[in-house]
Protein backbone atom coordinates (compact mmCIF):
# COMPACT_ATOMS: atom_id res chain seq x y z
CA UNK A 1 0.00 0.00 0.00
CA UNK A 2 2.88 2.76 1.12
CA UNK A 3 3.96 1.62 -2.99
CA UNK A 4 0.66 2.96 -4.25
CA UNK A 5 1.02 6.34 -2.10
CA UNK A 6 4.39 7.04 -3.52
CA UNK A 7 3.50 6.74 -6.88
CA UNK A 8 0.20 8.71 -6.61
CA UNK A 9 2.67 11.28 -4.59
CA UNK A 10 5.00 11.09 -7.65
CA UNK A 11 2.29 11.11 -10.01
CA UNK A 12 0.82 14.33 -8.69
CA UNK A 13 4.45 15.89 -8.98
CA UNK A 14 4.80 14.91 -12.47
CA UNK A 15 1.42 16.74 -13.63
CA UNK A 16 1.70 19.48 -11.44
CA UNK A 17 5.49 20.05 -13.26
CA UNK A 18 3.96 19.33 -16.54
CA UNK A 19 0.70 22.37 -15.90
CA UNK A 20 3.27 24.52 -14.56
CA UNK A 21 5.41 23.86 -17.66
CA UNK A 22 2.53 24.56 -20.11
CA UNK A 23 1.72 27.69 -18.56
CA UNK A 24 5.11 29.13 -18.53
CA UNK A 25 5.25 28.07 -22.21
CA UNK A 26 1.57 30.15 -23.01
CA UNK A 27 2.78 33.10 -21.40
CA UNK A 28 6.13 32.70 -22.78
CA UNK A 29 4.71 32.55 -26.16
CA UNK A 30 2.72 35.46 -25.35
CA UNK A 31 5.22 38.09 -24.26
CA UNK A 32 7.39 36.77 -27.37
CA UNK A 33 4.73 37.83 -29.87
CA UNK A 34 4.57 40.67 -28.05
CA UNK A 35 0.89 42.60 -28.36
CA UNK A 36 -2.14 41.08 -29.64
CA UNK A 37 -2.59 41.49 -33.25
CA UNK A 38 -4.64 44.29 -34.51
CA UNK A 39 -7.36 44.55 -37.43
CA UNK A 40 -4.64 45.71 -39.91
CA UNK A 41 -5.28 43.85 -43.10
CA UNK A 42 -2.01 42.45 -43.93
CA UNK A 43 1.40 42.73 -43.25
CA UNK A 44 3.46 46.05 -44.30
CA UNK A 45 5.29 44.93 -47.39
CA UNK A 46 9.27 45.48 -46.40
CA UNK A 47 10.98 47.55 -49.25
CA UNK A 48 14.50 46.78 -47.76
CA UNK A 49 16.25 48.73 -45.98
CA UNK A 50 16.65 52.84 -46.10
CA UNK A 51 19.94 53.48 -47.98
CA UNK A 52 23.14 54.99 -46.32
CA UNK A 53 23.00 58.60 -45.94
CA UNK A 54 24.81 61.25 -43.78
CA UNK A 55 22.91 64.45 -44.36
CA UNK A 56 22.87 67.61 -41.68
CA UNK A 57 20.31 69.46 -40.15
CA UNK A 58 19.60 73.08 -39.68
CA UNK A 59 21.68 73.29 -36.56
CA UNK A 60 24.37 71.42 -38.85
CA UNK A 61 23.85 68.40 -36.89
CA UNK A 62 24.62 65.44 -39.02
CA UNK A 63 22.32 62.36 -39.29
CA UNK A 64 22.60 59.39 -40.31
CA UNK A 65 20.68 55.74 -40.30
CA UNK A 66 22.10 54.74 -36.66
CA UNK A 67 20.45 57.56 -35.29
CA UNK A 68 16.92 56.70 -36.82
CA UNK A 69 16.97 53.01 -35.19
CA UNK A 70 14.31 52.23 -32.01
CA UNK A 71 11.60 54.57 -33.56
CA UNK A 72 9.23 54.78 -36.11
CA UNK A 73 10.36 57.33 -38.51
CA UNK A 74 8.63 59.38 -41.84
CA UNK A 75 10.76 60.94 -44.10
CA UNK A 76 9.29 63.94 -46.47
CA UNK A 77 10.92 64.53 -49.30
CA UNK A 78 9.90 68.17 -50.88
CA UNK A 79 12.20 71.79 -51.64
CA UNK A 80 13.03 73.67 -49.01
CA UNK A 81 10.82 76.23 -49.75
CA UNK A 82 7.88 73.96 -49.34
CA UNK A 83 5.71 74.25 -46.29
CA UNK A 84 5.34 70.77 -43.91
CA UNK A 85 1.65 69.44 -45.94
CA UNK A 86 -1.29 69.99 -43.61
CA UNK A 87 -1.78 66.62 -43.75
CA UNK A 88 1.89 65.40 -42.41
CA UNK A 89 0.62 68.13 -39.21
CA UNK A 90 -2.51 66.06 -38.55
CA UNK A 91 -0.93 62.96 -39.14
CA UNK A 92 2.68 63.70 -36.58
CA UNK A 93 -0.22 64.82 -33.89
CA UNK A 94 -2.78 62.61 -34.05
CA UNK A 95 -0.14 59.64 -33.31
CA UNK A 96 2.09 61.97 -30.74
CA UNK A 97 -1.22 62.17 -29.15
CA UNK A 98 -1.97 58.34 -29.35
CA UNK A 99 1.69 57.42 -27.68
CA UNK A 100 3.37 56.64 -30.52
CA UNK A 101 6.59 58.57 -31.29
CA UNK A 102 7.44 59.71 -34.54
CA UNK A 103 10.02 61.42 -35.84
CA UNK A 104 9.86 62.95 -39.03
CA UNK A 105 12.29 64.16 -40.86
CA UNK A 106 12.16 66.83 -44.19
CA UNK A 107 14.42 66.07 -46.73
CA UNK A 108 15.56 68.81 -49.46
CA UNK A 109 17.79 69.00 -51.99
CA UNK A 110 18.34 72.15 -51.09
CA UNK A 111 21.57 73.15 -49.90
CA UNK A 112 21.37 75.01 -46.95
CA UNK A 113 20.38 79.07 -46.57
CA UNK A 114 21.12 81.52 -44.11
CA UNK A 115 17.46 82.26 -43.51
CA UNK A 116 15.39 79.02 -42.94
CA UNK A 117 12.00 79.11 -44.82
CA UNK A 118 10.13 78.70 -42.13
CA UNK A 119 10.36 77.46 -38.46
CA UNK A 120 9.48 73.43 -37.66
CA UNK A 121 7.27 71.71 -35.37
CA UNK A 122 9.07 70.48 -32.22
CA UNK A 123 10.51 67.40 -32.65
CA UNK A 124 10.73 67.89 -36.50
CA UNK A 125 14.41 68.15 -38.58
CA UNK A 126 15.19 69.21 -41.68
CA UNK A 127 17.74 67.68 -43.35
CA UNK A 128 19.68 69.27 -46.23
CA UNK A 129 21.22 68.16 -49.82
CA UNK A 130 19.21 65.04 -49.45
CA UNK A 131 19.03 64.76 -53.51
CA UNK A 132 20.94 61.71 -53.66
CA UNK A 133 18.76 59.40 -50.93
CA UNK A 134 15.90 61.04 -52.75
CA UNK A 135 16.69 59.24 -56.15
CA UNK A 136 17.75 55.89 -54.48
CA UNK A 137 14.22 56.04 -52.91
CA UNK A 138 12.44 57.56 -55.90
CA UNK A 139 14.28 54.50 -57.82
CA UNK A 140 13.09 51.86 -54.85
CA UNK A 141 9.41 53.20 -55.91
CA UNK A 142 9.67 52.49 -59.58
CA UNK A 143 6.82 50.68 -60.68
CA UNK A 144 4.91 51.46 -57.53
CA UNK A 145 1.96 53.68 -57.74
CA UNK A 146 2.64 57.00 -58.49
CA UNK A 147 6.22 56.40 -58.92
CA UNK A 148 6.09 59.88 -60.65
CA UNK A 149 4.52 62.15 -58.19
CA UNK A 150 6.50 65.08 -57.21
CA UNK A 151 5.97 64.22 -53.27
CA UNK A 152 7.06 61.77 -51.83
CA UNK A 153 6.52 60.02 -47.98
CA UNK A 154 8.24 57.02 -46.82
CA UNK A 155 7.47 55.08 -43.36
CA UNK A 156 11.19 53.79 -41.74
CA UNK A 157 10.69 51.07 -39.20
CA UNK A 158 12.70 51.12 -36.10
CA UNK A 159 15.00 48.43 -37.77
CA UNK A 160 15.37 50.76 -40.49
CA UNK A 161 13.57 49.32 -43.12
CA UNK A 162 11.04 51.05 -45.62
CA UNK A 163 8.03 49.76 -45.00
CA UNK A 164 5.60 52.57 -46.81
CA UNK A 165 5.63 54.35 -49.73
CA UNK A 166 2.99 57.34 -50.10
CA UNK A 167 3.25 59.60 -53.04
CA UNK A 168 1.56 63.16 -53.21
CA UNK A 169 2.25 62.60 -49.98
CA UNK A 170 -1.27 63.40 -47.71
CA UNK A 171 -3.15 65.48 -49.66
CA UNK A 172 -6.04 63.04 -49.68
CA UNK A 173 -7.73 61.62 -46.71
CA UNK A 174 -7.12 58.42 -47.24
CA UNK A 175 -3.40 58.69 -47.29
CA UNK A 176 -3.21 60.40 -43.92
CA UNK A 177 -5.61 57.31 -42.61
CA UNK A 178 -3.44 54.75 -44.45
CA UNK A 179 -0.07 56.53 -43.02
CA UNK A 180 -1.23 56.93 -39.61
CA UNK A 181 -3.06 52.84 -40.10
CA UNK A 182 0.50 51.77 -41.32
CA UNK A 183 2.45 53.57 -38.43
CA UNK A 184 0.60 52.37 -35.54
CA UNK A 185 0.24 48.95 -37.30
CA UNK A 186 4.10 48.73 -36.68
CA UNK A 187 4.19 49.61 -33.05
CA UNK A 188 1.03 47.12 -32.35
CA UNK A 189 1.63 44.20 -34.87
CA UNK A 190 5.81 44.02 -34.47
CA UNK A 191 8.25 44.01 -36.78
CA UNK A 192 7.17 40.96 -39.27
CA UNK A 193 8.64 41.28 -42.28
Amino acid sequence: MLWFLTLLEWLGILLFVLTCAALVGVVGKTLHEGRPATTHSAVLPDYGPLPAFALRDDAGHPLENRHLRGRVTLLHFLSASDHPPAGLLAVHADLEASGLGVDVLLVTRDEPSEHLPHPLPRGWRRLWRGDALEQAMRAVTRGHPGEDATSLLLLVDPLGSVRGIYTNALTQPETARQVEEDARCLDTCGLQH
